[in-house]
C-alpha cells in the first residue's frame, strides 16, 4: 500500500506500508531514475518514504503522480523481508569494540540476555543495508540488525559522541560522522570519513549499499 501526499506545490510525498519499506523506497527511486520522468528534479529516500521533488514549469502535480504509480505498480515484490531494492556497493568497515569505544556494549548485551563477545558476532555476521542517509552530513541509517539486539534509545542522551561511533536503536544501526549528541547505544568505532565535502561523491555510504562489520583492533583506525 502506498499513499501520495502534496509537499508544497513542487513535491510528492510518497509513503509506503510494509515491513520491507525501505527496500520498496529504494526500488521505487531507481524506477523513477530510469524512467526519466520530465521536470522530476530530486528524489529523497526516507525509512519508509520517498520525496518526489518536480520543476512545476515543465510538468505537474498530476503528471508526476501518474508516473509514481506506474513505478509503484512494477516494483519488483519484497514480501517476507526479502530485499526488493537496487543491489548497491558492497562495504566491508573495520570494527573496534575495545571498552572506551563501545562504552554500551557491555550493557546492551546483558539486556539483550547475550554476552558481549555474542553481540558483536551478531553484528558482524549480518549484511547491513543503507536505509537512508540523514540527522547529519553522511549519517547512515541500517537496518538488517538481528532482533535479539533490538532495544529502545537511552534514557539519557550523551552530550558528545565520537566521530565514527557505531551505534545502535530501535532495530537500527547509525554511524556518527562528526562529533556530535546522540541518544543512541554505542557498541564500537569505525572510519570517520562518512562525509567530506571535497571528495566526489562527498559522503562514505548511498543508500541500497550493502555494510559488514569486520572485528579489528584499535590500530586498524589508528587510534
Amino acid at each position: 500500500m502506498a499513499r501520495l501526499l502534496a509537499a508544497a506545490d513542487s513535491a510528492i510525498l510518497v509513503e509506503l506500508d510494509e515491513p520491507a519499506g525501505s527496500a520498496s523506497v529504494l526500488a521505487l527511486e531507481a524506477a523513477l531514475r530510469s524512467a526519466a520522468v520530465p521536470g522530476l528534479t530530486e528524489t529523497v529516500p526516507g525509512l519508509a518514504s520517498l520525496l518526489v521533488e518536480y520543476d512545476c514549469l515543465q510538468t505537474s502535480h498530476a503528471g508526476v503522480a501518474l508516473a509514481i504509480e506506474v513505478a509503484l505498480g512494477a516494483l519488483p515484490a519484497t514480501r517476507g523481508g526479502v530485499w526488493g531494492g537496487p543491489a548497491g556497493r558492497a562495504v566491508v568497515l573495520p570494527l573496534c569494540v575495545d571498552a572506551d569505544l563501545a562504552p554500551d556494549l557491555a550493557e546492551v548485551a546483558q539486556r539483550c540476555g547475550v554476552g558481549s563477545a555474542v553481540a558483536v558476532e551478531l553484528i558482524c555476521s549480518v549484511e547491513h543495508r543503507v536505509a537512508m542517509l540523514g540527522n547529519l552530513p553522511g549519517l547512515p541509517y541500517l537496518t538488517g540488525l538481528p532482533e535479539v539486539l533490538s532495544m529502545p534509545r537511552r534514557d539519557e542522551p550523551r552530550e558528545s559522541v565520537a566521530a565514527g561511533s557505531v551505534a545502535i536503536a530501535a532495530g537500527l544501526t547509525c554511524i556518527y560522522p562528526v562529533r556530535a549528541p546522540g541518544g543512541w547505544h554505542v557498541v564500537g568505532r569505525t572510519v570517520d570519513d562518512l562525509f567530506d565535502a571535497q571528495r566526489d561523491p562527498p559522503c562514505l555510504l548511498t543508500p541500497g549499499d550493502r555494510v559488514r562489520f569486520e572485528p579489528v583492533g584499535r590500530g586498524r583506525l589508528g587510534l
